[in-house]
């Protein structure tokens, strides 16, 4: 049950890895709070997150879009803008991670790690912020995790990622 005071009726949020897990589950809430949902994953095509979606009435625009790159939330902001209208609530969700000795870890996997899990995050953010300032409203959500704040055993890069985002 969605309290009135959360309601998100006529209001659009992005949500990044949207295809499972947390991220399908905050699109298909957000849905259910009334919001229209651009659905944002590499993992594609997102048929279960829009099945859902569109079960509780709401529109959905699939995006599979490379979060490492600025033309690729470029991309994410202008179709939902040109789709669904003006951007209400970006959910930061989507991160990516290697598990492994910090010896043993591949450079091109950390990279792709901070270029997800950090500047995909603070891209998305500026990107979005200069609309929901001149609409003066919207919300932005960053997903981290708990390994932001106590590191686990083969999980360096990926904790400090998460730690940043915190």
């Amino acid at each position: 049950m969605i309290l009135d005071a959360f309601r998100l009726d006529g209001k659009v949020a992005i949500v990044t890895g949207a295809a499972r897990g947390l991220g399908q589950g905050m699109a298909v809430g957000l849905a259910e709070a009334g919001a229209d949902i651009v659905g944002v994953d590499v993992l594609s095509p997102l048929d279960e997150t829009r099945a859902q979606v569109e079960k509780v009435g709401r529109r959905f625009t699939e995006v599979g879009a490379d979060l490492s790159q600025t033309s690729g939330i470029e991309r994410i902001l202008r179709t939902a803008e040109e789709e669904l209208g003006g951007i209400d609530v970006l959910v930061n969700n989507a991160g990516i991670m290697q598990v492994r000795p910090f010896t043993d870890e591949d450079d091109a996997a950390a990279r792709r790690m901070v270029d997800i899990n950090v500047h995909g995050v603070l891209t998305g953010m500026r990107l979005v912020l200069p609309g929901m300032l001149a609409r003066r409203r919207g919300h932005i959500v960053n997903i981290a995790s708990a390994a932001g704040k106590v590191g686990f055993a083969y999980g360096a890069t990926y904790c400090g990622t998460k730690s940043f985002v915190l």
